[in-house]
């Protein structure tokens, strides 16, 4: 049996993860969406192109994002190469 002072400890640590799971997302949506938002502009300001905007992001410029099209094993082994 637990206790009611028990349960209350288990109850707050539950809506603190939860909490901290929904900032996570909410930021990282933020983040993504602030990319788009000021991308040419940072750009144009920075003299920089696509490539040199996008390197800091590791989604862009990992080969794990891209979808392999092996169903024996990634595709980095599968093929002998990264990406499709």
């Amino acid at each position: 049996m637990t206790s009611p002072g028990m349960s209350r400890g288990i109850r707050r640590q539950a809506i603190i993860i939860v909490a901290t799971l929904a900032t996570a997302y909410v930021a990282s949506h933020f983040f993504r969406a602030a990319n788009v938002t000021i991308g040419l502009d940072l750009m144009r300001d920075l003299g920089i192109g696509p490539e040199a905007l996008g390197a800091p992001s590791p989604a862009r410029s990992s080969s794990a994002s891209r979808p392999c099209r092996s169903p024996v094993a990634s595709c980095s082994t599968a093929t002998g190469r990264a990406g499709p």
